[in-house]
């Protein structure tokens, strides 16, 4: 997911590539971009139904609703990597689910299914297959 979001608006996957300072040009015009989600004046939709890791899981968590698939993973790597968690993570997640289990997964770094993601708050709907996120937002969305 988050590949896609940053192909459609121009931005090099392969940042390994540039220059440091070319690095950090891009990445805060991503973030300006990725932070005017929340500034739209209409809701915002997100399908979950494979992994939304990491940057995935913030775009996710920047908009209004989310619907997952029963199976899809959801996760906070960040602690796991010795890293802060970007995209919003540690502001968004704590006002979806509540601080305390804001604060299990991001310490845990452990990945929840779509299921656990629902049960909990941090999902809007749930739907038993895959197949069926897309088609669910959008009767949602509609």
């Amino acid at each position: 997911m988050i590949q896609t979001f940053l192909n459609i608006f121009g931005f090099s996957w392969n940042r390994h590539e540039t220059p440091p300072y070319k690095n950090v040009d891009q990445m805060l015009s991503f973030y300006s971009l990725f932070l005017k989600l929340r500034d739209l004046p209409f809701p915002t939709l997100a399908s979950i139904h494979g992994p939304a890791v990491g940057a995935g899981l913030g775009v996710a968590l920047a908009c209004d609703v989310r619907v997952v698939g029963k199976k899809a993973k959801l996760g906070t790597p960040f602690s796991k990597l010795g890293i802060h968690p970007g995209m919003g993570i540690s502001h968004l997640l704590p006002r979806i689910v509540g601080m305390e289990r804001a604060t299990r997964l991001l310490l845990s770094s452990e990945p929840i299914t779509g299921q656990e993601a629902w049960e909990g708050g941090l999902a809007s709907e749930m739907v038993e297959e895959a197949d069926q996120v897309l088609e669910k937002t959008i009767q949602i969305a509609r």
